[in-house]
């Protein structure tokens, strides 16, 4: 692999084109080599188009990314957009992981929205209207995971998002440990919470889940969006 990009600069292009350059190599070379192909880049203030599926590699590496399904971009803009306001639910939802909740807006302006049997608070929405059905995000470091007897503070003022569990399965993840929590028969809810702060949980725990408005991310769920949900879940797959 740095044989082959030092033979495609030595010709100084104008535009240089990766395409998948990474996929064969293993995790600790790929992103030694990953934190090079920036730093030439950068130095030699070359446009890059690199195409890869890696998600973590597309945002480590990229100054705008172009999120793609059948052929068309779903949304170009900066990593940091991509993943925190996404503009399709395509893009949103093949982009990371995230805990996704089909519902109906009670109230557009004062930010509820109904889902199955209990209702979300998200952010006040000017664009959408009362009834429209759709998609609510929620990315797992967002969810904060509690004891049973740690959320009465939280549920009081009537304007946080709790949800009572069980945990289904903890995962170490290093930095941070992974918590799948079933809270109905269909539905499991994933929290990613600090290592240090995750010790006193475990498999088989009746936990509770909380998370703020400003945590939800609300998209318009209509045929084709739905489609395109399903078609980004494929992917990951």
């Amino acid at each position: 692999q740095r044989i082959a990009l030092a033979r495609a600069l030595a010709v100084e292009p104008k535009m240089l084109l990766l395409d998948e350059p990474l996929s064969a190599l293993d995790a600790k070379v790929r992103v030694s080599l990953r934190n090079e192909i920036r730093s030439i880049q950068q130095r030699l203030k070359m446009t890059a188009i690199y195409v890869t599926h890696d998600q973590e590699e597309a945002l480590a590496i990229s100054d705008r990314i172009a999120v793609m399904a059948k052929g068309k971009i779903e949304q170009l803009d900066q990593p940091e957009e991509i993943y925190s306001n996404p503009r399709t639910v395509f893009a949103a939802t093949f982009v990371g992981t995230s805990n996704n909740f089909k519902g109906v807006l009670e109230s557009a302006a004062d930010g509820l929205c109904r889902v199955e049997n209990q209702t979300l608070h998200v952010p006040p929405m000017q664009n959408l209207h009362n009834g429209d059905h759709v998609l609510v995000l929620v990315r797992p470091e967002e969810v904060n995971v509690h004891s049973r007897d740690e959320t009465a503070d939280y549920s009081s003022n009537g304007t946080g998002n709790v949800i009572a569990g069980t945990i289904e399965l903890r995962t170490f993840l290093g930095p941070f440990t992974r918590f799948h929590v079933r809270v109905n028969e269909g539905t499991t809810l994933t929290a990613d919470v600090p290592s240090q702060q995750a010790r006193d949980f475990y498999v088989a725990q009746p936990v509770v889940l909380t998370f703020p408005p400003n945590a939800c991310q609300v998209l318009p769920l209509d045929a084709e969006a739905t489609e395109l949900e399903r078609l980004a879940e494929e992917e990951k797959v």
